[in-house]
């Protein structure tokens, strides 16, 4: 019998993850099927009521929904109060978060910064402090964003777990001061911010991490001129944490080597 899981948010149709993850499922030789479908906001519990998945990834607006409809959270998704994993054990949905780790593997190459710039104040931004705590403890953090009620609570966040942070309105010159820039904003919504340092003399001198992946590179990468990661590498490496919480859920015993099942995922963007 097929087990069934699929990624759920709105808008739905431009998701990879039902490419990283079949790709996966080949490769494992599970018998899982994963497919994709639109739920908008304040309706995946209806949508998980009538149907008959074994888990479930999260992807936006819904990621907070997620959390507040779990019965229980493990893990990451406890200190965040955000979920982009849903599995049913018994007649309980738990919640996880594997953006964290996504995040961290993403910047596991980046040398050590003095100074961190977040732009944007939404659920993957609060997945990012978490990384950025256990990554870089001692480094600063500014997030920048359009919402100053957000922001405050993100900063707040991050205050509570110990990082020194700060608030500030969008400033160029910070941002291509910066050490490390993490961008969650969706594609096309800084556009004429990121035209402005494209057209600047001064060339960035740290790291830009943009979560946007399609196309690449961003256009924020391209005005960047220095070194940038996409965010598809976020969405491997949450997506083999996945992979593995799924597996386990349905008490399949494999070893899993992360670093093999990554370029496996990886290869499925190039199919």
């Amino acid at each position: 019998m097929t087990t069934k899981f699929a990624v759920v948010g709105s808008p739905i149709s431009h998701s990879l993850s039902p490419a990283l993850h079949n790709k996966a499922y080949e490769f494992l030789k599970l018998n899982f099927e994963y497919g994709s479908f639109d739920v908008p906001e304040a309706h995946l519990e209806s949508f998980v009521s009538t149907s008959t998945f074994a888990g479930l990834s999260v992807t936006m607006p819904l990621k907070k929904e997620a959390f507040d409809f779990a019965a229980r959270a493990s893990g990451d998704a406890l200190v965040t109060r955000v979920a982009n994993t849903l599995i049913l054990v018994g007649q309980e949905w738990v919640a996880y978060n594997t953006d964290v780790f996504g995040i961290s593997k993403a910047l596991s190459g980046v040398s050590y910064p003095e100074q961190i710039h977040i732009l944007g104040s939404g659920s993957t931004a609060t997945s990012a402090l978490l990384a950025i705590s256990k990554l870089y403890p001692s480094a600063k953090v500014c997030i920048m964003a359009r919402s100053e009620d957000q922001t405050k609570v993100l900063k707040a966040f991050g205050d509570n777990l110990g990082l020194e942070c700060s608030t500030s309105s969008l400033n160029a010159a910070s941002i291509v001061a910066s050490d490390l820039v993490l961008s969650f904003v969706p594609a096309g919504v800084l556009d004429s911010f990121w035209d402005k340092i494209a057209a600047s003399e001064q060339i960035p001198r740290g790291v830009l991490f943009d979560s946007s992946y399609r196309p690449w590179p961003s256009t924020a990468a391209k005005a960047w001129r220095s070194e940038s990661i996409s965010g598809i590498n976020m969405l491997v490496w949450q997506a083999v944490a996945q992979v593995e919480l799924f597996a386990e859920s349905q008490g399949v015993g494999l070893s899993i080597d992360q670093t093999q099942l990554a370029q496996v995922m990886f290869s499925a963007i190039n199919d």
